[in-house]
C-alpha cells in the first residue's frame, strides 16, 4: 500500500513539474503590443526617405523622385 501511494504521489508531482510555468505568448503581451504600436506610429515618416534610398539605389534617381515618393508614402500610411 504504501509503494502505491508512493508512486501515485510521484506521477503527480512528474505531471506538476511537467507543467510550463512561462508559456512562450507571454512575451507578447499587453505592453509590448503597446510599444508596437508607438513604434510604427512614430517611426512612419521615416519609411519615406529609406525606401527613397532604396529606390534610388535599385532603379535609379528619376524613379526614386516619382515613384519612391509614393511609394514611401504609401508604406508610411500602411504602418
Amino acid at each position: 500500500m504504501k509503494i502505491l501511494a508512493f508512486l501515485a504521489g510521484l506521477a503527480l508531482a512528474s505531471s506538476a513539474l511537467a507543467d510550463i510555468h512561462d508559456p512562450p505568448s507571454n512575451d507578447y503581451g499587453p505592453t509590448r503590443k503597446l510599444g508596437r504600436g508607438f513604434s510604427n506610429f512614430f517611426l512612419a515618416p521615416a519609411e519615406i526617405p529609406v525606401t527613397i534610398a532604396t529606390v534610388n539605389t535599385n532603379e535609379g534617381n528619376s524613379a526614386a523622385a516619382g515613384y519612391g515618393v509614393v511609394r514611401g508614402v504609401g508604406r508610411s500610411a500602411a504602418r
